[in-house]
């Protein structure tokens, strides 16, 4: 089974350039008034830690928070040094086992992936779906499942706490069984506790998740009470519409692959389709009310960026394309990489090349400036990672979609995000020995290497702005 998990740079690697970073952007935050606390939202700390990297460190809390849907929700929280209140950024983990919460659920599932390690097993444990909705030994799949240490969610945190800005890592905890709307209400229990937090901008909540995680983002936010609305979210992969990917999966899907090889999409489906129906009804019976494109759109009222490539053969990436052109353009699209159509019998449940990376995926590098940027409340300059090697096979391959006649528009608009004057470049190859650029001047040297312009760090900005992208 495939799983999505976003990807973060391993500071581990280049300690000293964290190190700069952090002291270059520990300036405190913007000077937005704090809110009033609501206790009722803060949860429980059931622990606190340290996570260290470079010579910084940040305080975190593991959090039980209430779930208005039954039960309780459970978050890490990073709170940025300095004065506040700080910008915060929600990181969905649909999938990261934890083993701290005190239920059963979690130690059970914790103490068999420990089991499993120590038996020399790999980094995911794939066992039965015993806690899923309606499991049946007979038919149900399996699904995989990794525990999730203080020191990797910190990696995951560390992009945003470098810039300052805090992190709330929300578990969906998918293992522990549920539903759509109890995953929905996750992530939404932790939107309500930031609205205890005196030491959170509120105005300034930003929201990221790949894949399940990418409809948990997307759905919270778009459900989220009006104190605690993100400002901007990134919904990567996302599931959009549930009532045309069911459609897509009982009535297209057999059409465009071998009956072996439908099979095998059939029981990826299964966990996904069991916590839908859980909560929607089982077929034909099943109620998509508040599930489908219409309804989204309605809710729409936060800018977006959606990346999602044409050959993803777990979500097809047309439903992100239509999701994106009805609400335009408040949700705008990183359509990368172009196909005319997803390799669905020979490339079975993956996401696409998109996926694919040396150091840090191009989607990601993106992500975060289309995120830090909408969420920093005073000039402040920010810091986005890249890998060489990643962006300029990016680049070569816009190039070549230029040359096949394919639209890359899509990308202008992010190009010309990175010539803001806040916006540092920093390159994440080992040894590196001038790593932090501004992104203008790096976005320059990329595109005179790819295109063969004569661009400068003063210059590209205007010209992207008159022109577009060099022709090919």
């Amino acid at each position: 089974m495939c799983y999505f998990v976003l990807m973060t740079p391993d500071f581990r690697l280049y300690p000293f350039l964290f190190l700069l970073l952090v002291l270059l952007t520990a300036c405190g935050g913007g000077d937005t008034p704090a809110p009033q606390p609501r206790p009722q939202d803060a949860g429980e700390v059931l622990s606190t830690g340290i996570y260290s990297r470079g010579g910084a460190s940040w305080r975190y809390q593991n959090l039980r928070l209430p779930n208005r849907n039954g039960g309780y929700a459970y978050a890490r929280y990073f709170q940025a040094n300095g004065a506040g209140p700080h910008s915060v950024v929600v990181v969905i983990a649909p999938y990261a086992g934890i083993d701290w919460s005190g239920e059963a659920v979690d130690k059970r599932w914790a103490d068999q992936y420990k089991a499993h390690l120590d038996n020399g097993g790999g980094a995911s444990l794939c066992v039965p779906d015993v806690d899923g909705p309606d499991y049946d030994s007979l038919t149900s799949a399996s699904i995989c499942y990794s525990l999730s240490s203080p020191g990797q969610t910190g990696d995951e945190a560390s992009v945003y706490l470098l810039n300052n800005v805090s992190v709330l890592v929300a578990y969906g905890r998918f293992y522990a069984g549920g539903s759509v709307v109890n995953d929905i209400e996750d992530v939404v229990a932790g939107l309500r506790f930031l609205g205890t937090r005196s030491e959170i901008d509120l105005d300034r909540i930003g929201m990221i998740g790949g894949s399940w995680g990418g409809f948990e983002a997307l759905y919270a936010a778009l459900r989220a009470p009006a104190n605690v609305r993100p400002a901007v979210v990134v919904p990567a992969f996302p599931v959009t519409d549930f009532a045309a990917l069911t459609e897509f999966v009982t009535t297209e899907l057999p059409g465009l692959v071998s009956a072996p090889v439908l099979q095998q999409y059939q029981q990826f489906y299964d966990p996904f389709l069991r916590r839908f129906y859980a909560s929607a009804g089982t077929p034909p019976d099943t109620d998509y009310r508040g599930y489908t494109l219409a309804d989204l759109s309605a809710r729409v009222d936060m800018p977006m960026l959606i990346p999602h490539d044409d050959g993803d053969t777990i979500l097809p990436a047309r439903f992100s394309h239509e999701f994106a052109q009805a609400n335009a353009p408040l949700i705008e699209g990183f359509w990368y990489k172009r196909r005319d159509a997803a390799p669905w019998e020979s490339v079975i449940t993956r996401h696409g090349e998109i996926e694919d990376f040396i150091l840090l995926p191009s989607h990601y590098t993106f992500s975060a400036a289309y995120l830090l940027s909408r969420l920093n409340g005073k000039g402040r300059s920010l810091y986005i990672p890249y890998g060489e090697q990643d962006m300029q096979i990016f680049f070569t391959d816009i190039r070549n979609y230029q040359l096949e006649g394919r639209d890359v528009s899509w990308l202008t608009p992010r190009l010309i995000e990175m010539c803001k004057m806040e916006i540092y470049m920093y390159e994440l190859t080992a040894g590196n020995s001038a790593p932090i650029s501004s992104g203008a001047d790096y976005l320059a040297r990329s595109l005179n290497t790819v295109w063969g312009t004569a661009l400068t760090a003063s210059t590209v900005r205007q010209y992207l702005l008159d022109n577009g992208l060099p022709a090919p």
